[in-house]
């Protein structure tokens, strides 16, 4: 996101570090003020931060504020004071504190998933020759998902139950594939194990996570980035997560089956008529 980045200055000269700096001091007036009045208030040029927009990982000013805007919103939300939950939580507490907790994961997705990232994920997939499947532990169950919804819309992508059957399956993938591969964090050791065996093999690795400089995230060929959180407690954690993965792995399935939705309609009846429904 454009605000941790603004925030760790990772990989910013002096010069860049100080319109960051500026950028984070003044985030209010940034969002409403030209890049004219952005180089002066600086004392940079447009040229300097046109080269710190790019550095952001933005085309230009323009998708720098919106960027900025979205990953503020983001922040925003990640951080704002979760209900706490303990043994003494009543039920009331439970259900406003986990509705809470997904919605927030939810609209924070909405906010980073672009529709440049949707319609390029979906391109991908659509001229794959074959699609694999990454993701170890709770990863896995949303990886399985997954692979149940595409099922729906008759694309098959290939997983492995366990790490070293996971090697090998990943060890037959071409550039002309594409890896679906889930890891929150971006460090598990297995999946960056296997990311790097689908780089050797060339394929297209598309990686959501909510770390994009993450082990995980340097692999990837296109990453589609989702909310970070940090928070200690387990199931505020794996909540929050499930349900940014569930989000982004239903507007991707969405997205395949919008694509052709009378002919995707047409094949779940039919076969629910010929086979299931007897």
């Amino acid at each position: 996101m454009v605000y941790s980045k603004l925030q760790s200055k990772d990989g910013l000269s002096s010069v860049q570090g100080h319109i960051a700096d500026y950028v984070l001091a003044h985030t209010d007036r940034v969002l409403t003020i030209s890049i004219h009045e952005l180089a002066a208030s600086t004392n940079t040029s447009i040229a300097t931060v046109t080269r710190f927009c790019k550095k952001l990982g933005v085309d230009g000013y323009r998708d720098f504020q919106i960027s900025l805007l979205r990953s503020l919103n983001v922040h925003m939300m990640v951080t704002e004071e979760q209900i706490p939950l303990n043994e003494n939580s009543n039920e009331l507490e439970l259900v406003d504190s986990i509705g809470s907790l997904q919605k927030r994961a939810i609209t924070s997705t909405q906010l980073l998933l672009t529709t440049e990232l949707l319609s390029g994920t979906i391109d991908a997939i659509n001229k794959a020759e074959n699609l694999y499947g990454v993701g170890i532990s709770d990863s896995f169950i949303s990886l399985h998902d997954f692979q149940n919804k595409l099922l729906k819309v008759s694309k098959f992508v290939r997983i492995a139950f366990l790490q070293p059957e996971q090697t090998f399956l990943c060890a037959q993938a071409t550039p002309r594939d594409v890896a679906f591969v889930i890891s929150y964090g971006g460090k598990s050791a297995e999946v960056v194990n296997a990311c790097k065996i689908l780089k050797k093999r060339g394929a297209i690795i598309i990686a959501l996570t909510s770390d994009e400089k993450s082990p995980v995230g340097r692999l990837a060929t296109r990453i589609l980035p989702l909310p970070p959180i940090d928070e200690e407690d387990e199931l505020i954690r794996i909540t929050f997560s499930y349900a940014a993965i569930s989000y982004a792995i239903n507007l991707i399935y969405a997205g395949l089956y919008r694509n052709n939705y009378a002919k995707n309609q047409d094949y779940i009846v039919k076969v629910k008529d010929e086979y299931l429904n007897k």
